[in-house]
């Protein structure tokens, strides 16, 4: 359940990440011509603080030793995920986003 919660955080905290870059927040929101430096600088702050979160799961879940290696397979197997979606769908990136946040809240037990 652990692993679960720390892959939906890799996810998210990769997402948010990539759209904290111009490029890629130029591709999901097309209609947005120029994104403010301050949306940038809070997409770039929660994507680190979700993948400490994620790093944070992993060790505590398995050790520090087994641990980092889980998180670096499993980083690999988001960054992936997100790779195909920033690629073939663009506008999918932010539903498939959404989407894991909502999964988080809900295992969680958070009402949404």
């Amino acid at each position: 359940m652990m692993m679960l919660f720390a892959l939906f955080f890799m996810f998210v905290g990769l997402i948010v990440f990539s759209l904290s870059m111009k490029r890629n927040f130029k591709q999901c929101y097309p209609q947005i011509k120029r994104p403010s430096l301050r949306l940038l600088f809070i997409f770039r702050l929660i994507g680190y603080l979700s993948l400490s979160i994620s790093i944070y799961l992993c060790v505590l879940m398995q050790g520090l030793g087994l641990g980092l290696v889980i998180w670096f397979g499993a980083v690999t197997i988001a960054s992936l995920l997100q790779v195909i979606f920033l690629t073939y769908r663009p506008q999918w990136t932010i539903s498939s986003s959404l989407i894991t946040l909502l999964c988080i809240a809900w295992l969680t037990g958070i009402n949404v």
